[in-house]
């Protein structure tokens, strides 16, 4: 019995003496240990940056907003600047007030070149603001309104104008075989915009217009015809275009090269070489039939697309030389497996 006694006092004993070493000077509890806090002098640049961080134990990449503040003390020179002063004018050349102006520069992306300012016109019609040195074009969206300034150098102050086109109408009849065609789409389209309208009962159609540009006519006619026309619009003209279709007609089937099955839902444009963006679509019935009516005689482009594979456009002319009825084999597209989503 005394024995165990003995052994019970000693192991008290050690625990007391392990308990008096973790407490001693010097020493820190674990949970409640941290990093340093360091001071990182960024050297060579203009104003000398202090940013303090927190150091991990082990080697870790630099704190992002220490590579932030070296970014913005040692930041590149920035771009040469000029001076744009735009004077916006209505036809009636009262000033414009409240006007957004974009302005772009040509040489730094696609076609239409890359916004790089934004100006907004104040009462007076005026706007002006800091620009970009380089080949610059400012325009208004709204009518639509582009000025190309050319190459702007660093320093200069460019002064321009900008007026308003005068309206202009463009007007006239749609028929078909010598009759008036009611419910026609009549569009006018231009580099950056469009604008359409339908023909009345009487076939006729009226569209207003920011004359002073080129313009291309397109009438699509309820059956899947079409008519293409370019044309130019003077500023404050009114400009009489008559447009007719044709009396042909352009059917057939779309197949299933293996099966001879039609196929449905199978999309089928009708467009003049070599413009294949002025169109007239029609889609393949359940059978895969399909007509465009109101067709003029002449060279046409026909693309299909939806549900089948890549096919090059067929060339149609009508009359068609005894080929009243097309049919089209084709192969259904091979839809792209589905993957199963990934369990978390």
């Amino acid at each position: 019995m005394m024995r165990k006694a003995g052994i019970i006092v000693a192991l008290l004993v050690l625990a007391g003496a392990a308990l008096v070493l973790l407490r001693a000077p010097g020493a820190e509890d674990p949970a409640a240990a941290r990093a340093p806090e360091v001071l990182h002098e960024v050297p060579d640049v203009a104003e000398r940056v202090r940013v303090a961080a927190s150091v991990p134990e082990r080697p870790a990449a630099a704190p992002a907003a220490l590579v932030a503040s070296v970014d913005r003390a040692a930041g590149a020179e920035p771009a040469p600047q000029a001076m744009l002063q735009v004077l916006l004018l209505d036809a009636n050349q009262e000033p414009v007030a409240g006007a957004a102006l974009c302005v772009l520069d040509l040489a730094a992306g696609g076609t239409f070149g890359a916004p790089v300012a934004s100006l907004r016109t104040d009462a007076a019609g005026r706007a002006q603001g800091p620009v970009p040195a380089g080949t610059l074009r400012v325009e208004l969206r709204v009518p639509l309104i582009e000025h190309d300034l050319g190459v702007v150098a660093a320093g200069e102050t460019r002064a321009v104008t900008l007026l308003y086109p005068r309206a202009a109408m463009l007007q006239g009849m749609v028929s078909a075989g010598g009759r008036a065609l009611a419910g026609a789409v009549v569009s006018v389209r231009r580099p950056t915009r469009s604008a359409s309208t339908t023909t009345d009962a009487a076939g006729r159609y009226e569209l207003g217009l920011m004359g002073g540009m080129p313009d291309t006519v397109c009438a699509r006619s309820p059956l899947g015809g079409l008519v293409v026309r370019a044309l130019q619009v003077p500023p404050g003209a009114t400009v009489t275009a008559d447009l007719e279709f044709g009396s042909g007609t352009l059917a057939g089937k779309v197949i299933d090269r293996i099966t001879g099955e039609g196929v449905p839902g199978v999309k089928l444009q009708l467009s003049r070489p070599p413009d294949p963006r002025l169109g007239s679509a029609v889609m393949s019935d359940d059978l895969g039939r399909f007509s465009l009516g109101d067709v003029a005689d002449g060279e046409w482009s026909l693309s299909l697309s939806g549900g089948v594979s890549d096919t090059e456009p067929l060339n149609v002319a009508l009359p068609g030389d005894g080929a009243d009825f097309l049919v089209i084999p084709v192969e259904r597209a091979v839809p792209s497996p589905v993957r199963p989503a990934r369990r978390r």
